[in-house]
Formats: C-alpha cells, structure tokens, sequence
C-alpha cells in the first residue's frame, strides 16, 4: 500500500507508526486531543523553572531562617517565588555540601512538621538533634511538637537580591 514505508506490523496484526485518519492523512493530535490542550507558556509558566542558581536561592533562604524555628520545603519555594517546586528545594537541600555549615539544613522539614525520612527509612538522628539543641521539641518519631508555633513563614514572596543580608523576621502562625 503507497506510504506505508517504515510501518511495521505489530504481534497483533496492528499497524505501528504515526497516527493516521481513515483517509490515510498524519493527524496532529493524538485522538481527544485538541490544539487547546497543548503547552501554553501563557497559561502553564515557563517550562524551566529551575535553573542555574537555583541551589544558591535555596541556601540564602535557607540561612535566614532563625535558630528555634523551622520552615518547610515549600515554604522555601514560596519564598521564591515558585510554589511549585518545593521536592526540587529537597533536592537542592540534599545536595548541599558538608562544607556549607552556614547553612542551617536542620530547620527545613516536610509540610505535615516531620522530619522526612532518609533513604534508611528512618528520620535523620542528626536533624533530630540539632532542632533540640535549638530548643524545638521533636518527638521519637521525627513529628515537631507544636510545629504551628515553631514554623517560621517567610514575609513576602520575592527571593531576596544578590548579596544583600537575609531578611530576620519572628514566626508567623
């Protein structure tokens, strides 16, 4: 059959390769697909929205966050600028190299006021014991006690410019 080159017949007799109509034109779409529900910067945002940099935004927010408080990690991503990216704000924390101990890791939690769990299964003994030395209670399974009056949320939305000195501010309920 003409311009059925490259089309090879799959296990169950069915033809394989570019959608086509019974007219045997390509189609665009996939079937109940429509050119609305394609990509619209528009409407979607960009399509990177982590970049370059990003890790660095990370730990700046991070660092500003005060001793005996804790933030979660779309917290972080809200301070940013980009709600949506708080498991990228947890890659970016778990990134961050041993030698960055102005960088306070410790007081970045998950969003249910736990401490997330390690690839052991467990929630890390040394996050654990870090939050107590600053005075925030942290229960035998990994859960903040109180974690409504121990989280610090950041004033405002936009990540704060380059070179200038964390913002301090007390937490917020």
């Amino acid at each position: 059959m003409p311009g059925d080159r490259g089309r090879e017949e799959s296990r169950r007799g069915r033809r394989t390769g570019p959608f086509r109509s019974p007219g045997g034109r390509t189609l665009r779409y996939k079937v109940g697909m429509t050119s609305r529900s394609a990509y619209d910067p528009a409407q979607h945002g960009p399509r990177r929205v982590v970049g370059p940099g990003f890790r660095e935004q990370v730990y700046a927010v991070v660092a500003s966050v005060p001793a005996g408080a804790v933030t979660t990690f779309g917290d972080v991503a809200g301070r940013l600028g980009l709600r949506s990216v708080a498991r990228q704000v947890g890659y970016a924390m778990a990134a961050l190299p041993a030698q960055r101990e102005e960088v306070p890791w410790h007081r970045v939690v998950n969003a249910r006021g736990e401490i997330s769990v390690r690839k052991d299964g467990k929630p890390s003994p040394e996050q654990r014991r870090r939050l107590r030395a600053e005075g925030v209670s942290v229960s035998e399974q990994g859960r903040i006690v109180d974690f409504r009056a121990v989280r610090h949320v950041f004033a405002g939305g936009a990540p704060p410019p380059p070179g200038s000195p964390p913002p301090d501010g007390p937490a917020v309920d």
